[in-house]
């Protein structure tokens, strides 16, 4: 399930260096976003760095950067996640109806990425 629609982030963060007055879900869907989001997918062997499945991955920005705009961000502030450990990471229920059948759990991803 694609919840990019859905996926805000705060306003301020963007919007000083945002000429076009883009919306945070069109940042995430620029050319340049997609070269990040699969240098950061390459990076972490296409898979969730807190369970380690290949399934309904997304790229988990570990924290925001005033001024900085999606792409713009270290390796060290990205991070490969799947639907699941990514909506467990902001302390929200996950809209994927089943864990995908390859999920495991990574006690040691998981205490890193402070991921219960």
């Amino acid at each position: 399930m694609n919840t990019r629609s859905k996926r805000t982030a705060p306003k301020q963060f963007y919007e000083d260096i945002n000429d076009q007055n883009l919306t945070y879900d069109e940042l995430l869907n620029t050319l340049d976003w997609e070269i990040r989001r699969y240098q950061i997918f390459k990076r972490d062997n296409m898979k969730c760095q807190g369970c380690g499945t290949l399934h309904d991955i997304v790229v988990h920005h570990i924290k925001y950067i005033k001024g900085l705009l999606p792409w713009e961000y270290k390796d060290d502030d990205l991070l490969t996640l799947c639907e699941y450990c990514h909506a467990k990471v902001h302390g929200k229920k996950c809209i994927t109806s089943k864990i995908p059948k390859t999920w495991f759990y990574d006690p040691i991803a998981a205490k890193k990425y402070n991921i219960k």
